[in-house]
């Protein structure tokens, strides 16, 4: 094979690379002395030596700036191949984002690298959002109603539940009878919610049979969320029938702030007849014990177990959330309004709390007790929503 180079004796060290066919060529020197000559190859240019020296000079400056740009081109691509811009500093990291200004991912930093910032909670039964189209559940619904809501019924029914949403400004929802996740994004494409940028929704199929479930909207990332549709528990207290959730209950994780936080969002069985205090006292046991499980894998995390109870402070249901079997207590975020204004139903003309928002201890350190708001104004919904503000971390 025929050299296309030349060995230069002022490169003592250098090497000269042929491809198979002949194609190209480079050359690797080792000597701290580089000509023209040989970075053009050929044979010696007719120059003076100082200017010949002059080029050298200039060819050595040249190859050194490559050489650096190289560097910098191959630092920039050896990270996130998709980041355009390093993240931003702790001092960088206050942007206004409305409630609950934070930052969130879903890796663990340590919580002591940041400063406490506020995260909202709303909770809510937006009572049969249904959209307009007959038979669309997510799941199996013999018992959806029909006739389906026309196109404009859908729209007035979405439209004045954002604006309660909206109101209340929440970082974090959960929501209770939501028909599929079509209406959930819908919701949260309302111009009404364009500020809060629910980026992450999320709605899982669950059991009841009018194709009612329970949704999930955030401002943060989160991890993909855990149904226990399918667990089977007993009431422990009467433990001959075996029961599954009404509906469901949805567990869902996010790190906020460097924190671990958990929600547990549950429907449990109404009181509509016929009755049945046994399965609802169990749902909320299982609730419970999904909420210990947590704990116990992780027993610094903020958790809370929230939504439609459908029972009052005191009834076995609520102790079983309140208290579990061994403790701890969970606080309701809802003692921490005045008792005129504290119900989220009315039934007939009795005033009833049957909508909650418990904390574990860890989580109702941090709350925010003049935050905590059950507001009635009128909506489409038969429930009042629950919102409260705890500091994280």
């Amino acid at each position: 094979m025929k050299h296309l180079g030349r060995f230069d004796r002022h490169s003592r060290n250098a090497e000269t690379r042929v491809s198979p066919t002949g194609g190209w060529r480079w050359k690797m020197v080792t000597s701290s002395t580089l000509h023209l000559q040989d970075v053009l190859g050929g044979q010696p240019s007719c120059v003076s030596r100082a200017r010949r020296a002059r080029l050298d000079k200039n060819v050595a400056v040249s190859i050194l700036l490559l050489g650096l740009v190289v560097v910098a081109a191959w630092g920039c691509s050896s990270g996130d191949t998709n980041s355009i811009a390093p993240p931003p500093s702790e001092a960088d990291s206050g942007t206004d984002l409305g409630p609950g200004d934070g930052q969130s991912g879903t890796d663990a930093d340590s919580p002591g690298e940041w400063a406490p910032a506020p995260l909202r909670i709303v909770t809510w039964n937006a009572r049969n959002l249904y959209d307009n189209i007959a038979g669309n559940c997510a799941n199996y619904c013999p018992y959806e109603p029909k006739p389906a809501p026309t196109a404009a019924q859908y729209q007035q029914k979405v439209t004045s539940t954002a604006g309660m949403l909206a109101k209340l400004g929440g970082d974090v929802v959960m929501l209770q009878e939501v028909e599929n996740q079509s209406v959930l994004d819908k919701l949260a494409a309302d111009p009404a919610l364009a500020t809060l940028q629910y980026e992450y929704r999320y709605l899982l199929p669950g059991n009841d049979p009018r194709g009612i479930n329970i949704a999930f909207m955030s401002r943060y990332p989160v991890e993909p969320p855990i149904t226990h549709k399918d667990d089977q528990f007993t009431n422990y207290l009467a433990p001959a029938e075996v029961y599954k959730f009404t509906r469901d209950a949805l567990e869902v994780h996010m790190y906020h702030r460097g924190k671990h936080l958990a929600f547990i969002g549950v429907h449990l069985k109404a009181k509509a007849t016929p009755d049945d205090p046994s399965k609802r006292l169990a749902e909320a046991q299982q609730a419970r014990a999904i909420a210990d499980n947590v704990l116990k894998g992780d027993p610094s995390a903020y958790l809370w177990v929230l939504g439609d109870f459908n029972d009052t402070p005191g009834s076995p249901p609520i102790l079983a959330i309140q208290d579990g079997r061994t403790g701890p207590t969970f606080d309701d975020a809802a003692n921490n309004v005045a008792a005129a204004d504290r119900y989220s139903y009315t039934y007939n003309t009795s005033r009833e709390l049957i909508d909650h928002l418990f904390a574990a201890p860890g989580a109702s350190q941090r709350i925010e007790a003049k935050s905590v708001s059950i507001p009635h104004d009128k909506t489409d919904s038969d429930h009042a929503p629950i919102a409260a503000t705890y500091q994280v971390p």
